[in-house]
């Protein structure tokens, strides 16, 4: 048996037939939501060969049908759109999806069928739960790489000077480490 490789000499003898916009630097605003204001959803959405001709958030809430929310350009390519706010206590998932002039079409996170992004809308503030818990095998919180505020029960004692446990339950999802 032999192998065969087809290796190009530099990037001028290759040619991208086809390339997706590239959807990068996700933001919501506010982090934390609450009933009574929209969640404000942007991305930096750039098409390399073409233009984006669309761009949207598919959320949908306690898990019930997709719904659509177009968003619009600002300028230096950033988009943005409002997820409407939503009652007290509501899990909301996401994705964003665009498409450029050619049709070609992506999401993120690129495979909606294993995680999505989420949040919770909590008026009194966030549970240590609402950080822990995630419904996808990935293992990622809604709330990575975002700053928040949550309070419990400091569960260390003082011979542990650089991490500590906090609690606010004794629930699963209710303990978390804190790595200061």
């Amino acid at each position: 048996q032999g192998t065969t490789t087809i290796n190009p000499r530099s990037l001028a003898d290759i040619e991208v037939a086809s390339s997706p916009p590239v959807i990068t630097n996700i933001a919501r605003n506010p982090v934390v939501a609450t009933s009574t204001a929209a969640v404000t959803v942007s991305a930096n959405i750039v098409d390399t060969q073409t233009s984006v001709a669309s761009a949207e958030i598919n959320y949908r809430i306690n898990g019930g049908a997709f719904q659509t929310q177009t968003m619009t350009a600002g300028g230096a390519n950033q988009f943005s759109g409002n997820i409407p706010a939503q009652a007290d206590g509501a899990f909301v998932e996401y994705f964003l999806a665009a498409a450029d002039t050619d049709g070609d079409r992506t999401t993120i996170p690129a495979d909606t069928s294993v995680s999505k992004f989420f949040y919770f809308v909590r008026d009194a503030g966030l549970k240590v739960f609402d950080l822990q818990y995630t419904p996808f095998a990935d293992g990622n919180s809604g709330y990575t790489n975002l700053t928040v505020t949550v309070q419990g029960i400091v569960t260390t004692d003082t011979t542990d000077f650089s991490f500590y446990w906090i609690q606010d339950g004794t629930d699963p999802w209710s303990g978390i480490w804190v790595n200061d």
